[in-house]
């Protein structure tokens, strides 16, 4: 009596297996259906083990494609917990900078390949330069990879930059999201991704954003601010904007070592030797405590 029952316990687990494969709510071979049929309970054990190695296999078959650049780890959730636990060492992977870019001059497809997607596997955005030099390399896989990466980075900040203007536009009196716009971008010009007409336009609006801040009562921070403008206007060889910048500086902090960089490289830049030996003259009657970048200065215009 009791083979009976296990029987047809037996024959109806059969049945909803037979229905679920027929509803496509669960697959494997058909064949594997007259297996579990006749040979109870080994039978299952047997399909459960198949359907567990296929899973693997198809796990391993994505992980290796992810490995080779076809996919993204975005793209599955299930590999969020893959892409931690292979994260490179950051100090470990800035060791390897230098021999990322003898790699890619060197004859050795394979120390390419691997540094290269060592780099993917860290911070990309640390690595840019090494990227443009990558896009530039003989290894068309090389050059996939660095494309790639690259192509991301630039899809990162374009959706930073929509929903900040997106949040903007419902909160157009969030004075915190204008700092937000203005630290991303900060980011972006100083990422290196930027170049000719698209960045000198880019600085310009960062020096704008600058003047804003700076113009406004009780700015926290306000000499960091004006020495970013300072930079930002010299990179842009706006005279009139830096002129301005170092009249605001030498009001408040007349003996900042600051100042004078600024005025040394508002005259290099008009490469005015004789108001560049003032400046020098003007430092050491007054004291004035030289930095390392402006030794540094003074050292280049000296020798």
């Amino acid at each position: 009596m009791i083979y009976l029952v296990f029987f047809g316990i037996h024959i109806v687990f059969c049945l909803i297996l037979a229905a679920l494969w027929t509803m496509k709510r669960i697959a494997f071979h058909p064949v594997w259906l007259w297996i579990v049929l006749f040979v109870p309970i080994w039978g299952t054990v047997m399909l459960w083990w198949q359907k567990k190695s296929d899973a693997d296999e198809e796990r391993e078959k994505e992980f290796l494609e992810i490995r080779m650049g076809e996919r993204d780890f975005d793209q599955d959730e299930r590999f969020q917990g893959v892409s931690k636990s292979i994260q490179v060492d950051q100090d470990d992977m800035r060791e390897k900078v230098v021999p990322i870019e003898e790699a890619l001059v060197v004859n050795d497809t394979a120390t390419r390949r691997e540094l290269i997607v060592d780099v993917l596997y860290t911070n990309p955005n640390d690595y840019i330069s090494q990227l443009y030099k990558a896009k530039a390399n003989s290894d068309t896989e090389v050059v996939h990879y660095a494309a790639t990466a690259l192509a991301e980075i630039q899809k990162e900040f374009d959706l930073a930059f929509q929903d900040i203007a997106m949040r903007k536009s419902a909160h157009p009196m969030d004075e915190s999201i204008d700092q937000e716009y203005r630290r991303m971008l900060e980011k972006y010009i100083d990422s290196g991704l930027l170049e000719g007409d698209g960045l000198k336009n880019q600085q310009r609006i960062y020096s704008e954003l600058l003047g804003r801040d700076i113009e406004k009562e009780n700015t926290r921070g306000l000499w960091g601010l004006l020495n970013k403008k300072a930079e930002t206007d010299l990179a842009l060889e706006d005279e009139k904007a830096l002129d301005q910048d170092i009249a605001m500086m030498e009001e408040r902090w007349p003996e900042r070592d600051g100042v004078y960089k600024f005025k040394l490289k508002r005259a290099m830049l008009q490469k005015d030797r004789k108001k560049i030996e003032e400046l020098l003259r003007q430092m050491e009657e007054n004291n004035i405590f030289l930095s390392a970048e402006l030794r540094n200065m003074i050292r280049f215009w000296e020798s």
